[in-house]
């Protein structure tokens, strides 16, 4: 693979919205792009994608993990204005995130938005 063609595949998958606990829109990616491989994939019970990639040896293994989420926020209050309110959700802290866009998902439409806190240093 090009490291073009990684770059491009890279950026598909991190473009796919996947917080922890609605990760369909990752699940549904990830299982196109292995079945146009051709490699033998499925889904369990407990939503992890496994995929089964047969090796020289078929005596010896190796198993390869990683996480198809990512660490989201959730929306706390929705204000008449247009501006919500976020808590952290999992490890981390929205301000962890910057200042920039962020998608909300909801359960009809995904809306885009800024993520924003204000000055941090201004003292009352």
């Amino acid at each position: 693979m090009t490291y073009d063609a990684l770059f491009a595949l890279i950026a598909d998958l991190v473009l796919c919205h996947s917080p922890s606990g609605a990760e369909a829109e990752i699940n549904q990616r990830l299982m196109e792009l292995l079945g146009e491989q051709g490699v033998e994939h499925w889904q369990d019970e407990a939503d992890n994608l496994i995929a089964k990639i047969p090796g020289r040896d078929p005596d010896r293994a190796i198993a390869i993990t990683a996480h198809k989420d990512e660490i989201g926020m959730l929306v706390k209050t929705l204000y008449a204005d247009g501006r919500v309110a976020v808590r952290k959700l999992g490890g981390s802290y929205p301000w962890i995130y910057g200042e920039g866009v962020v998608d909300l998902l909801g359960d009809q439409h995904t809306i885009s938005g800024i993520l924003s806190f204000g000055s941090r240093h201004v003292f009352p």
